[in-house]
């Protein structure tokens, strides 16, 4: 299955919906939740393509960061 499949799985069982495409390219972005202001960017993640997989992700907002990483089998 594809990492960013899991990857957003994994924000949204933390409570993330993030309203933008997700990218696997080790940079920070920024993005708006479901529970931000119209026009505010509280999100972030990044995402490391790298096997095995990680990244973080959080929100300024509510104080919430998350780690995350593919599964080795």
């Amino acid at each position: 299955m594809n990492i960013l499949i899991h990857f957003l799985t994994a924000m949204r069982r933390a409570g993330f919906e993030p309203d933008c495409q997700l990218f696997a390219d080790g940079r920070l972005h920024r993005f708006r939740d479901w529970l931000d202001k119209a026009e505010t960017l509280n999100g972030w993640y990044i995402l490391f393509p790298n096997y095995p997989a990680s990244g973080a992700f959080g929100c300024c907002q509510r104080g919430i960061s998350e780690s995350w990483s593919e599964r080795i089998p």
